[in-house]
């Protein structure tokens, strides 16, 4: 008598595949419910800090470095959230790197009292890196997953392009008359 074969390995990563447009809408996990309560920690935090710069008399100052904070705590939960809408894949790797950008959001949120003190971003800075490197590993994942559907990778250059774009806007733009073919954020210097 002969046992039957055993089962094929199936490896605990899903593909990332796109939702579909006609899709119900689907209710927040609650991994992604504590990502968002994260997020209200870094907001709180920064709130905080602008009342104690308003009863210092600082107000100009703890209104820019309040929009500033708010703008990257806003920004990088609005891109993960698109994403998280865009590919629904609740696998391990997924759950991983969302808790990457979990550590991300709360090492932000500890760099806003010295941002706001001693205008010193690095550790807000570190926080977004987190963030954004945890994010752009997932859309080069759904890259990888799409690549070959709708006629080639609609993600892949968002992934791979990103941060490389970035870093060229901000090195070849303030070189004098700028970079050949590149568009700039900062206007033309005069």
């Amino acid at each position: 008598m002969t046992s039957p074969p055993p089962p094929p390995f199936r490896s605990p990563l899903l593909p990332m595949v796109a939702r579909r447009r006609d899709e119900e809408h689907r209710v927040a996990t609650p991994l992604e419910l504590l990502f968002d309560l994260c997020f209200v920690v870094a907001v709180g935090q920064a709130g905080v800090e602008l009342v104690s710069a308003f009863a210092d008399e600082r107000i100009g100052a703890g209104l820019l470095n309040y929009a500033m904070v708010f703008f990257a705590v806003w920004w990088a939960w609005m891109n993960f959230t698109w994403f998280a809408s865009a590919y629904d894949n609740d696998d391990v790797l997924y759950r991983v790197t969302t808790l990457v950008q979990i550590a991300g959001v709360l090492v932000l949120a500890a760099g806003v009292r010295r941002a706001f003190e001693e205008e010193d971003y690095l550790v807000v800075w570190v926080g977004y890196v987190i963030m954004r490197v945890a994010l752009s590993s997932q859309w080069f994942r759904a890259a990888r997953s799409s690549r070959g559907r709708h006629g080639g990778p609609p993600c892949g250059t968002d992934a791979g392009c990103w941060p490389v774009r970035r870093a060229g806007r901000r090195c070849w733009s303030r070189r004098p008359g700028g970079a050949p073919g590149c568009s700039s954020p900062w206007p033309p210097a005069s």
